[in-house]
């Protein structure tokens, strides 16, 4: 603290404001994780950005699906996972973008194709059984009244 007469100054609350071009954030690096898996399983995928002016980041998924809110902020360059899962069978190209914490965005990442042939069966296993029982059957007694005997 320095002081003069009738004067009480505080430099530890004095803050500078130094006005600076803020530049958008680089494009995010393409979203890494799998490529293919089951409907309505939750995977994660991975990216990383940067900021020019160092700023703290802002992310926003798109699954192909829909879009995510944006979430953070993290600090550039840390890389940043985020989770998601498909209802229906098909392909999807992920992309992900950021924006720093005064609003700039970067252009989208490019995509990662992800694609979700297979479906999770309910097996009804009481059911099949039921099945595989009369079959059987069914068998026998054509066999028996074909031959005349088993």
């Amino acid at each position: 603290m320095n002081y003069y007469p009738d004067v009480y100054l505080d430099l530890d609350l004095i803050k500078i404001k130094v006005d600076r071009e803020n530049q958008p954030p680089n494009t995010p690096s393409r979203p890494s994780g799998p490529t293919s898996g089951n409907i309505n399983t939750f995977y994660t995928y991975t990216t990383s950005a940067t900021d020019p002016n160092n700023d703290e980041l802002y992310y926003q998924w798109y699954w192909g699906d829909e879009y995510s809110s944006w979430f953070g902020p993290y600090p550039s360059g840390q890389q940043v996972s985020a989770r998601h899962s498909w209802n229906e069978r098909g392909t999807y190209n992920i992309k992900v973008r950021v924006k720093d914490e005064y609003g700039e965005k970067s252009p989208w990442s490019p995509p990662l194709s992800v694609s979700m042939p297979r479906g999770k069966t309910a097996i009804n296993y009481p059911f099949l059984h039921l099945i595989k029982q009369i079959t059987i059957k069914h068998i026998l007694q054509l066999y028996t009244a074909s031959y005349g005997y088993i």
